[in-house]
């Protein structure tokens, strides 16, 4: 569970939530700040959203989410 958690995290969360979040922080002050708080509910909603999309692939109806 461990190891999927983490390519979860690392597949989808940071790659397609988070670093894009990232990308705007130095425009704004206290920019770290910032990313700490971006990352707190970032992480979670990426996991969050690849987990139900791995879920639809595996369990979904294909006419629904348009996957095999």
């Amino acid at each position: 569970m461990d190891r999927a958690l983490t390519i979860t995290r690392y597949k989808t969360a940071k790659c397609t939530v988070e670093r894009p979040l990232h990308i705007g922080c130095p425009l704004g002050e206290g920019a770290t700040r910032l990313a700490e708080a971006l990352s707190a509910s970032a992480l979670p909603l990426g996991e969050a959203f690849q987990l139900r999309d791995d879920l639809l692939g595996v369990f979904g109806d294909p006419n629904e989410p348009g996957k095999s």
